[in-house]
């Protein structure tokens, strides 16, 4: 019973989960290795305030160009991953947000559960569960990767794996409203 349950919580749980990191602005990575220095970028400054506009389609262009000058913000990748994601170029934002993980200063651990948002929209929900293990690895206190976690192994038929992460997620975010629908 508790798995129907789980299976009916998903499908209300999928549609709102994939949009934690992906509509907010990049964190402060949490990283060992030193920032790389940052040199101001006038199409990564304008791409940023078309992205916070809800442009995406404007912005990807100044992104993309930005991308080809040195010391650029890292944070770009966070952002043209979610540009292309908004425009549903799913293939798009999961190959950025994997190079965006090799860069220095990055947010790995938004960037892995980016990436995992993206293969969970195309389809592939074990590289969307190995990109979400990619983000707890860096960060085992980010609830949403939890959650989004469990949904794709759910969809992979991992039930017991599903349930664990979902009592983590409930664990680590009570106060989420879809806790009551998550224990229900």
């Amino acid at each position: 019973m508790i798995i129907k349950k789980i299976c009916i919580i998903w499908s209300l749980a999928a549609l709102a989960a994939p949009f934690y990191a992906q509509s907010a602005a990049p964190a402060a990575p949490k990283t060992d290795e030193a920032a790389p220095t940052i040199v101001y970028n006038e199409d990564f400054a304008k791409g940023e305030e078309l992205f916070q506009l809800n442009k995406p389609e404007d912005a990807i262009p100044l992104f993309e160009a930005a991308l080809t000058a040195s010391g650029v913000d890292p944070a770009i990748y966070v952002y043209l991953g979610v540009a292309y994601y908004q425009i549903k170029e799913y293939q798009k934002s999961l190959d950025i947000c994997v190079t965006g993980l090799a860069k220095p200063g990055s947010d790995r651990t938004v960037l892995a559960f980016n990436a995992g948002n993206s293969a969970y929209a195309m389809g592939n929900y074990a590289r969307a569960d190995a990109c979400y293990a990619i983000a707890l690895k860096n960060d085992e206190n980010y609830a949403p990767a939890y959650l989004n976690r469990a949904n794709a192994q759910l969809k992979q038929d991992h039930l017991e794996d599903a349930r664990q992460n979902y009592e983590t997620f409930i664990t680590r975010a009570p106060e989420d409203p879809q806790v009551p629908q998550i224990q229900t």
